[in-house]
C-alpha cells in the first residue's frame, strides 16, 4: 500500500511540474493547426497552419518548417495581427477542399506522419519558434488520425508541447475532411484548460460499482470535479447523471480525484466522462466532446464465454442515421453515393468476450 501510494505521489509531481511547464507562454507565432491524417487515407490535403495571437504583424521572411515537413518562406511573407497562413501539401487540391480565400504561402515537401512527430518551425536564423511533437494515440485526440478533424491548438499562447493543450476540430456527421484552416479553431479557448490525466478504471462485476479516479490540475485552484455518467441499452440509454469527485491526493492546483459509478445489473452498457473546472470557470471534458468516442465505456457480463471462440456482438443504442442515397451520382469523395457514408459518431458498442472469459471488452 506504501509503495503504490508512493508511486501515486511521484505521478502527481510529475502532473504538476508537466502542467507547469506547459503553461510558459509561446512564441508570437505558433503552430496552430495540423491536418495529418485526411479521412479516406487523402494524404494531398495535408496542412500546417501558423497563427499570429499577437497585435502587430510579423514577418516571416527567411523563416522555415527545419523539421517534420520541409517549406521555407520566401521573402515578404508576413501573417497579420490576429492572422492565420498555411502551407499545405497540394494547393490545387486544398483549395478544391475547402475554398480560394485562406491564405495559403505555399506547398511544403515531405509529409506528415500519421503515428506522429515533431514539427519545428525556425526564424531566417535558424532558432527554434515554436514546436509540436503531436501524437496519435496516449493523452493525445484521436480524431485527427483518419477521424475527419485536423489537431487544434486549444489555447495559442500555453505551450504546444502538451497534448492537453490540443483538441481534435468538430467532427463532420459523416465523413469527410473537416478543419478550420483560415480561422479560429473550433475548440479555441482565450485561457489555459485544466489539464486531466492518469485516468483508471476498472471493469466492475454486477451490481458493484466501477471506481474512477484521475489526476487533475490546473493554472489556479480546481473548484469542481465531477464524474458524469450514463446507461445504455439497445435502442435507448439514459439521461446523463453527475457525480461530484473526491480529491484524495494532493493540493487546490494539481490533485488526485476519485468517483464511483453505481453498481449496474448485467447487459448494461455505462458511458463516462470527467469534468473540471478551476477558479477561472474554464473547464475541460474528457474525453474531448469533438472525438469520435465522447465517451469512456464499459459493458456488465455476468455469463461467462463457455464457448470455444470470442463472442462478440453490436449494440445499437440508436439507429443508425444514413444520409439518402442518390442513385447514379458519385460522392465528391469518391465511390458511387448508393454507397452509405460513414457516420463519424455512430451510437453503437462493439462487445468482446474471450473463450472461457467473463469480463467484456468495450468498443
Amino acid at each position: 500500500m506504501k509503495s503504490r501510494l508512493r508511486l501515486r505521489c511521484l505521478a502527481l509531481a510529475a502532473c504538476v511540474a508537466w502542467f507547469g511547464t506547459a503553461l510558459a507562454a509561446a512564441p508570437g507565432v505558433v503552430i496552430n493547426e495540423i491536418m495529418y491524417h485526411p479521412p479516406n487515407d487523402r494524404k494531398s490535403l495535408q496542412y500546417v497552419e501558423l497563427h499570429n495571437p499577437g497585435d502587430a504583424e510579423a514577418d516571416l521572411s527567411g523563416w522555415a518548417f527545419t523539421k517534420g515537413i520541409d517549406y521555407k518562406f520566401p521573402k515578404g511573407a508576413r501573417i497579420a495581427a490576429g492572422g492565420y497562413l498555411v502551407v499545405c501539401r497540394d494547393r490545387a487540391r486544398f483549395a478544391a477542399q475547402y475554398g480560394t480565400k485562406i491564405p495559403v504561402a505555399g506547398d511544403f515537401t515531405g509529409k506528415l506522419s500519421h503515428h506522429g512527430e515533431r514539427i519545428e518551425l525556425s526564424d531566417a536564423s535558424g532558432k527554434p519558434v515554436d514546436t509540436v511533437k503531436y501524437g496519435s494515440d496516449g493523452a493525445w485526440p484521436v480524431g485527427p488520425d483518419g477521424s475527419s478533424s485536423s489537431l487544434e491548438r486549444v489555447e495559442p499562447t500555453a505551450s504546444g508541447e502538451a497534448p492537453w493543450n490540443w483538441a481534435g476540430s468538430k467532427l463532420p456527421q459523416f465523413e469527410a475532411p473537416a478543419g478550420t484552416p483560415g480561422r479560429r479553431n473550433d475548440t479555441y479557448s482565450a485561457k489555459p484548460l485544466p489539464g486531466i490525466t492518469n485516468l483508471v478504471f476498472k471493469v466492475p462485476a454486477p451490481g458493484e460499482p466501477a471506481v474512477v479516479t484521475a489526476d487533475i490540475a490546473g493554472a489556479g485552484d480546481i473548484s469542481q470535479a465531477v464524474l458524469m455518467y450514463r446507461t445504455a441499452f439497445p435502442g435507448r440509454e439514459t439521461a446523463e447523471v453527475s457525480v461530484p469527485m473526491t480529491r484524495v491526493l494532493g493540493g487546490g492546483k494539481a490533485g488526485s480525484y476519485k468517483a464511483s459509478v453505481p453498481g449496474q445489473p448485467t447487459g448494461t452498457l455505462v458511458r463516462f466522462r470527467v469534468k473540471a473546472v478551476d477558479g477561472a470557470g474554464t473547464l475541460r471534458f474528457e474525453p474531448r466532446p469533438t472525438e469520435p468516442q465522447p465517451a469512456f465505456s464499459y459493458y456488465i457480463n455476468g455469463t461467462p464465454n463457455t464457448a470455444t471462440v470470442p463472442l462478440g456482438y453490436i449494440i445499437n443504442v440508436t439507429p443508425s442515421r444514413e444520409p439518402p442515397r442518390q442513385p447514379g451520382r458519385f460522392s465528391r469523395f469518391g465511390g458511387n453515393a448508393e454507397t452509405p457514408k460513414t457516420p463519424c459518431v455512430p451510437n453503437t458498442a462493439f462487445v468482446y468476450i474471450a473463450p472461457g472469459s467473463t469480463e467484456a471488452r468495450t468498443f
